[in-house]
Order: C-alpha cells, then structure tokens, then sequence
C-alpha cells in the first residue's frame, strides 16, 4: 500500500470530516421536515442486495471483508433513502417566488403568492 505525505493525509481528514458534518446537516434537515425512511424500501432494497449472493454465508463474508454488519448497510440504505427524499424536496422559497413572478406577471388579478404558494411547490416537486 503507498503511502500518503502529511499534507495528503490532513487534506483527507479534513475531507473526511466535511462529508460528515455535511451528513449530519442534512440529517437533522430530514428532521425537521419529519422525512424518515421508509422500513418497507429500506427492506426491499435489502432483501435485492442479499439477492445477489448465492447465500447468507457467502453475504455475511462479503459483509465482513467490506468490515460492515448488516445494520451498517440498513443504517447506509435508510440514509440514502433520507437523503434522496431530501433532494425531491430542496426547492428553494427564492425559487418558489420566482416561478410565482413569472407565472403572474402579467395577471392583474393574481392571486397572493402565500395563497398559491403549496400548489407552485406541488407543481416543481
């Protein structure tokens, strides 16, 4: 295996540490919009996942050469499922009003953005 100089090393660290405040951020935005992963994908995609090996024995080893457990891989599909959920919804209230701007300009008669505002987030979700 090379090795890696300092500088390599502190620029993967910081890397790495980034990745995972970034995780976290979007995990606790999941939060506070109530986003969770559905237990019946997260098992579906599971179950296609252990599809793929001829046994469960042939799946645990392949689970631990890649030195993860069973719950590691849940815990990795229900964030990925969260995170994908996440980027479905990241629409912008800067977006919102200028959809609703574009859409209206020329209405005298517009309804108030406030009114309108869930059916323009139906429409770009």
């Amino acid at each position: 295996m090379p090795s890696i100089s300092e500088e390599e090393r502190k620029e993967l660290e910081s890397y790495s540490l980034d990745l995972m405040i970034g995780e976290r951020l979007l995990l606790q935005e999941a939060k506070t919009q109530n986003i969770v992963a559905s237990s019946q994908e997260v098992d579906s995609q599971l179950t296609m996942i252990m599809a793929d090996f001829s046994s469960e024995e042939e799946f645990q080893q392949a689970l631990a050469q890649s030195n993860i457990t069973k719950q590691d891989l849940r815990e990795s599909l229900e964030k990925q499922n969260i995170f994908i959920q996440l980027a479905q919804i990241s629409v912008s209230e800067e977006e919102m009003m200028l959809l609703y701007e574009s859409e209206m300009a020329e209405q005298e008669d517009a309804p108030l953005y406030e009114t309108v505002k869930p059916l323009i987030r139906q429409h770009i979700e």
